[in-house]
């Protein structure tokens, strides 16, 4: 299965069981491996937002975030 097809599917359980945390961390896991980095961000957030002291949930905030960090800026266009 492609990646988009995966998140796609991800995204629909999501949907239908939205307290399952651990559905919800392996689809920002998996939007994470994507580079989709915002997206995984706000999953984690909702897992967080859900169950704050949840150790998956904050190991993929970290992460996302890391990623965020160290990925390249998008460039700045010239005023000219």
């Amino acid at each position: 299965m492609a990646d988009a097809e995966l998140i796609e599917s991800l995204r629909g359980a999501v949907a239908a069981v939205p307290d399952d945390l651990g559905l919800r961390v392996h689809l920002g896991r998996v939007l994470l491996a994507a580079g989709r980095q915002p997206e995984a961000i706000a999953e984690a957030a909702e897992a967080l937002r859900r169950a704050p002291d949840n150790a998956d949930a904050r190991a993929l905030m970290g992460e996302a975030l890391g990623a965020m960090s160290s990925a390249p800026a998008d460039p700045v266009p010239s005023a000219t």
